[in-house]
C-alpha cells in the first residue's frame, strides 16, 4: 500500500473527511499563534457519501451499515461507468445519484451494477472536488480519512487521481 508523508509540518495540505456525517475538504495551513488553521474549501451540498452508500445498501437489502457489503457487491460487477459529477464550484451534490439508484432499481438493474454505479459516482464527486481544489490552491498534498475511505475501490481511485492530476 502506497503512503505519502508530509515532511514539512509547515506546508499546507488538503484533508478530506468522507463519512456518513461529512464529505468535506479542509485546507490545512500553518498558523502563527496556533499549530494550524483549517477551513472548509469543498463539501457535499446535500447527501454525504456514507449516507448515499448506506441508503443504497438498505434498498438492496444489505445490513446497515452497508459500506463493506456494498463494496463486495460492486466488486462483482463487470460494468464500468463514466460519471459526470454534479458540481457547483468545488462543492458536489450526491442527491441526484440517489434518484438514479431508484430508477435503476425500478428498471431491474443488477444489484452489483447499482453498487458499482454508486461507488463510481462517489469517486467522480471526490475527483471533481480534488480538481476544483487544485485549480484554486495548487496541487497540494492530499489526506483522505473517514469510514467511507476504508473502501478499497475508492482508495484506489483516490490514488489514481492524486498522482495523475495535471500540474
Amino acid at each position: 500500500q502506497r503512503q505519502m508523508c508530509i515532511r514539512d509540518s509547515r506546508a499546507p495540505f488538503v484533508a478530506f473527511h468522507v463519512s456518513g456525517g461529512t464529505t468535506e475538504a479542509l485546507l490545512v495551513e500553518p498558523h502563527k499563534e496556533e499549530l494550524i488553521s483549517a477551513r472548509c474549501v469543498a463539501a457535499s451540498s446535500d447527501l454525504k457519501a456514507g449516507q448515499l452508500i448506506d441508503r443504497t445498501g438498505v434498498r438492496l437489502g444489505l445490513q446497515f451499515p452497508c459500506g463493506p457489503a456494498l463494496e463486495q457487491l460492486a466488486l462483482q460487477s463487470r460494468v464500468s461507468y463514466k460519471i459526470k459529477p454534479s458540481m457547483q464550484g468545488a462543492n458536489c451534490s450526491l442527491s441526484g445519484v440517489e434518484n438514479q439508484v431508484d430508477k435503476r432499481l425500478q428498471a431491474g438493474d443488477a444489484p452489483a451494477d447499482i453498487a458499482r454505479f454508486v461507488l463510481s459516482s462517489v469517486s467522480a464527486a471526490l475527483q471533481g472536488m480534488v480538481q476544483a481544489v487544485f485549480a484554486e490552491y495548487g496541487q497540494l498534498p492530499l489526506l483522505f480519512a473517514g469510514g467511507v475511505m476504508s473502501n478499497t475501490i475508492l482508495r484506489r481511485d483516490c490514488l489514481l487521481y492524486t498522482y495523475t492530476s495535471p500540474r
